[in-house]
């Protein structure tokens, strides 16, 4: 199924949008992504399982500068009043979709999702009308500055797969992690930047190094 591979993309990108900023105050230093994930995963999955497919119509997943914009089509299930959706109670529009979810471990039951997202935000976060469905997650305060030097376990377990095997193609580090291709160039592209890691040689034949006194 389509929608399932969509919102694994999707959730793939974002997972890597989401970064770590940190503050540090006078008793501690307090890291916080972007927004919080699990709420931001929550909310991904519900935006691709009711979403009204019948207008040839996905949902739409916008970044900008101070926020992350959810926008999923047809409103509110018929028959489900706002006060039912802010109380975690669900209708399922897609019921093939939904089963498919269920399957693969992306949901657990109706209402699950919701709870979660509501155990984080409040329902001010929620624009919803007869045609849409609209979610705005706004970026942790500005006064947390983005981590930089930060592995994450992504990154680790690529790494790892590097040492294993020094001339590992981008496609096979892809799919050992799991991810789509183009999600598996873009995290190397960036623990490149970070120079974590640099190709010796050609990028086809060559050999993976990772710089083991920036790790």
């Amino acid at each position: 199924m389509l929608v399932n591979k969509s919102c694994k993309k999707v959730l793939d990108k974002l997972e890597i949008e989401n970064v770590t900023k940190t503050k540090i105050t006078a008793k501690e230093r307090i890291e916080k992504k972007l927004v919080e994930p699990v709420a931001f995963r929550e909310a991904v999955i519900k935006a691709f399982v009711h979403n009204d497919y019948s207008s040839e119509v996905s949902p739409v997943f916008e970044m900008f500068s101070n926020r992350i914009v959810i926008t999923s089509y047809g409103g509110l299930v018929c028959r489900l009043r706002e006060e039912d959706f802010f109380d975690c109670k669900s209708l399922a529009r897609n019921r093939e979709i939904m089963r498919v979810f269920n399957d693969i471990g992306l949901v657990e039951h109706i209402g699950s999702g919701m709870s979660r997202i509501l155990n984080s935000y409040d329902k001010t976060i929620f624009k919803i009308s007869p045609n849409f469905l609209v979610v705005t997650f706004n970026y942790v305060d500005p006064l947390y500055e983005r981590v930089n030097d930060t592995v994450n376990e992504r990154e680790k377990a690529l790494m790892k797969l590097i040492t294993q095997n020094n001339r590992i193609t981008v496609d096979k580090l892809s799919k050992e992690l799991n991810l789509s291709i183009s999600t598996g160039k873009r995290l190397i592209s960036q623990l490149k930047n970070r120079n974590l890691i640099k190709k010796e040689d050609s990028d086809k034949t060559g050999r993976w190094i990772i710089n083991s006194d920036k790790n």
